[in-house]
């Protein structure tokens, strides 16, 4: 016995030594994060002055220094955020320059996913050609889904998306289903007004449609509108809803006789979205049949009903 206790105090001193240089270790890395935050500040914060100061002369020899360096990147970044016209226009100048790009280009290369989505995201900031070029080779050929999403989102904010066809034929996951798949096709409609509609012709039956359908709502155009009063007739409950819920965002009043019909669908799911469609729209002719919704079978059809009639202009008094 004295043996089995002296076995236990020797494991429970171990135990406690490897729990004490483990916290000495995080401790330890937490100063060593801390001092480089702070260095970061302050080089940020020199970089900034250094800037400002040459905004109007990209060849300062005092920039010159900060070549290359992730922390003037960063900062670019943010300022990009705050300024606009020809202050912009500097800064972007100054950016290349100095050659801040470079590194953040070269990690779309990384083999982590992680990684290259972080440089997307910084790189998202810069409409210059060699940054939409690599985020569009990003969006076409990335191994990684979650990749040319992000490229396709940074594309947007650049105004810089290819054409229709190749963002759908990118970013085909079998599904359409994310929030980042409508985002990106909403982009491309408004970027591609002409040329959008066409998908529906072509993608009817396709994994893309209900996104694509979606994406019509951002359209006010004669072919965007035709193609949505075609969705809205499609045999799919679920992509009626979604042509309803897209004319209803859209506002286009050559959209009431479709939404009156859609009143008596034989599918509750679809009456919903259609009352609500009818209220959102303001579509006066629709108050009888909304009245008589207001006595649907369906708790949800009755309650947008309800929600519809109310927005509607008050009836007139015989």
């Amino acid at each position: 016995m004295p043996h089995l206790g002296v076995t236990l105090l020797a494991v429970l001193s171990l135990a406690a030594s490897t729990l004490a240089f483990a916290l000495l270790g995080l401790i330890a890395r937490r100063v060593l994060q801390e001092r480089k935050a702070l260095s970061e500040a302050s080089r940020a914060k020199a970089f900034r002055a250094d800037l400002l100061a040459n905004l109007q002369d990209a060849d300062s020899p005092v920039l010159k220094p900060w070549r290359g360096d992730p922390v003037a990147l960063d900062v670019i970044i943010h300022l990009l955020q705050l300024v606009r016209g020809n202050e912009r226009v500097s800064m972007l100048a100054i950016g290349e320059r100095l050659e801040l790009l470079s590194a953040a280009l070269a990690r779309l290369a990384s083999k982590r996913p992680v990684h290259r989505i972080a440089a997307i995201r910084r790189l998202g900031n810069f409409p210059v050609a060699s940054v939409q070029s690599a985020l569009n080779d990003r969006l076409a050929s990335d191994s990684c889904m979650e990749v040319r999403l992000e490229a396709g989102l940074a594309l947007a904010r650049l105004l810089a998306l290819p054409e229709p066809g190749e963002v759908v034929a990118a970013l085909d996951d079998g599904s359409f289903a994310s929030p980042a798949h409508r985002l990106v096709l909403r982009a491309t409609a408004r970027e591609h007004a002409d040329a959008f509609p066409l998908l529906w012709a072509a993608q009817r039956d396709a994994p893309a449609r209900f996104a694509i359908v979606d994406a019509l709502g951002e359209l006010v155009t004669d072919a965007g509108l035709t193609a949505l009063l075609d969705a809205v007739v499609a045999p799919e409950p679920q992509l009626r809803c979604e042509a309803l819920r897209a004319l209803r965002r859209l506002g286009h009043p050559g959209a009431a006789t479709a939404v009156l019909a859609s009143l008596d669908d034989p599918e509750w799911i679809v009456r919903v979205q259609a009352a609500s469609a009818a209220g959102a729209l303001r579509i006066a002719a629709a108050r009888p049949r909304l009245e008589a919704l207001s006595q649907d079978a369906h708790w949800w059809v009755r309650h947008r009903a309800g929600e519809a009639l109310a927005r509607l202009p008050k009836a007139l008094a015989a």
